[in-house]
């Protein structure tokens, strides 16, 4: 493990394969880390926690597909229609479908093609 990763570790409070998942899901979902910086900053959360920055790339990256694909942002406001999950081992985002059912989501590319699928543009529609 590099020092770098050992000083993220020692300053988030979390293990390698938090800073792991970190690494890949700013990837994944491209998130900038000063959309995450700025995003706690505004929160309540209080410290910056793995989880904290974890729960953050997924919010974002909602936030982001939901611009892509066009659908109604308040769809997916509240706590009623979205789960973030967030540990070392399967940190992952759960949307409600149109059934009522829970779908998880481990990357960028799954959230936008579930949007599509079940929160279509109001205006294609028509």
């Amino acid at each position: 493990m590099s020092n770098t990763n050992k000083l993220m570790c020692a300053l988030l409070e979390c293990g390698t394969l938090d800073i792991e998942f970190i690494d890949k899901a700013m990837d994944d979902f491209d998130v900038e880390p000063g959309d995450i910086i700025e995003a706690i900053t505004e929160s309540d959360f209080g410290p910056t926690t793995a989880n904290t920055i974890i729960y953050y790339i997924f919010r974002l990256a909602v936030d982001a597909a939901i611009a892509e694909v066009e659908a109604e942002n308040d769809l997916l406001d509240g706590e009623t229609n979205l789960s973030i999950f967030t540990n070392c081992l399967d940190s992952h985002l759960s949307i409600r479908d149109k059934e009522d059912n829970w779908c998880e989501m481990y990357n960028y590319e799954q959230i936008v093609e579930f949007l599509r699928a079940n929160y279509p543009n109001s205006e294609e529609d028509v």
